[in-house]
């Protein structure tokens, strides 16, 4: 994890995939919660550029009550809004109100819309989970500004999986 590059440009070298791919393997070989947790905070860096099949950690501890590890995945969003309320409140204060600031938060809205609608489709999927509770169906669906969503249907579309299961 320490050899991992630390800056959010890393994406070319290390990608999504690759890093959702190490949380899994942490997760199965059950590294330390620091290191999940560092893993983690890497992976939101990147959550804009992984796809449904990467964020689809199954849950790997004999406890476990659902099929796919809803708590890491909303950790890594939480993780990844962090970031961005950091990167806004810099882009803000150092270019104060002007097209620059105008032009920096552009990429962080794309990212953000990009995330929820991979958020949207990850409830989609872990909504046929039986033994997903509400509360944290209700938690992540809830994680993302409302800026995350241009459309609504991507979570009424999980929302309706999840109803119907029930």
């Amino acid at each position: 994890i320490a050899c991992l590059p630390a800056d959010k440009c890393s994406g070319r070298v290390v990608t999504a995939k690759f890093l959702f791919a190490l949380l899994r393997t942490a997760h199965i070989l059950r590294a330390s919660d620091a290191a999940r947790a560092a893993l983690e905070r890497k992976a939101a860096t990147q959550l804009e550029c992984a796809a449904l099949e990467d964020v689809l950690i199954p849950s790997y501890s004999g406890a476990a009550e659902t099929l796919y590890d809803v708590d890491c995945v909303h950790r890594v969003v939480r993780y990844f809004l962090a970031e961005e309320e950091v990167g806004e409140a810099a882009s803000t204060s150092a270019a104060g109100i002007t097209e620059e600031a105008a032009e920096v938060s552009r990429p962080s809205e794309v990212a953000m819309v990009q995330v929820g609608k991979l958020v949207d489709s990850y409830l989609a999927e872990v909504a046929s989970d039986a033994n997903l509770k509400p509360a944290k169906f209700c938690e992540l669906a809830l994680a993302l500004p409302d800026r995350a969503r241009i459309y609504d249907d991507g979570v009424y579309r999980a929302v309706d999986i999840y109803l119907k299961v029930r």
